[in-house]
């Protein structure tokens, strides 16, 4: 699975190439059919419990995942950003919704979790949040929502919410820690958000995302 994201992240690069960019929503539209498929999954449950669709789950986020780390300028990511969002972000919030039901299905969230961690990841100046371009905030916004929701539904990581199922506190909770401090790491050193407009507009996002985060580590 992870050479599929390798796979992605060169062929990414191969899509923005000066000859080739101009054909790029042609080419990434071949990946439209896999996103309209699951979108259009209303059970809950056979979408949970059916190994075929959650190896496409599975195999979704790994592309996406290779996709975001192969755009590393500013605008290589605005291009490939346009295309998923917002007509396909919805698949985040439908993932994470669907695989969070209890008993939470591990390994799809972390996967989750762990592309939210990439789309944040601001170490070659791609995202910005200026004049021209509010992306930096989008992707903020977006993916602090999901990792709070993640933290509120599993009580900041608690064992009283989510129970060790293998008794194995590194794969079932650590991993999970390390994940959301990276992530919120990225969202202060990235430079993308400016912190004072927020709570200059009483947002409560970052006040939240790093609170829950220290409940985390305490728990």
């Amino acid at each position: 699975m992870k050479q599929l994201g390798h796979f992605y992240k060169i062929l990414l690069n191969l899509w923005l190439q000066d000859d080739y960019v101009q054909v790029f929503e042609t080419n990434i539209s071949q990946l439209n059919g896999l996103f309209t498929e699951l979108l259009a999954i209303q059970d809950h449950a056979l979408m949970r419990n059916d190994p075929q669709i959650r190896l496409k789950v599975q195999r979704l986020f790994t592309i996406l995942r290779g996709l975001f780390r192969g755009a590393t300028s500013h605008k290589n990511f605005a291009l490939l950003f346009d295309w998923f969002y917002p007509e396909y972000f919805g698949i985040v919030k439908k993932c994470m919704t669907v695989y969070l039901e209890p008993p939470c299905d591990d390994e799809i969230v972390l996967q989750i979790l762990k592309f939210l961690h990439d789309l944040v990841d601001n170490s070659s100046n791609r995202l910005r949040f200026d004049t021209w371009s509010i992306n930096g905030l989008i992707v903020y916004k977006e993916t602090s929502s999901f990792v709070i929701e993640f933290m509120e539904l599993s009580g900041c990581l608690s064992l009283q919410k989510k129970p060790l199922k293998q008794g194995d506190i590194y794969k079932e909770i650590f991993r999970f820690l390390k994940v959301i401090m990276t992530l919120l790491e990225r969202c202060i050193s990235g430079n993308f958000i400016n912190f004072a407009i927020c709570e200059y507009y009483n947002d409560q996002t970052f006040t939240q995302l790093s609170q829950m985060t220290f409940q985390c580590i305490l728990h």
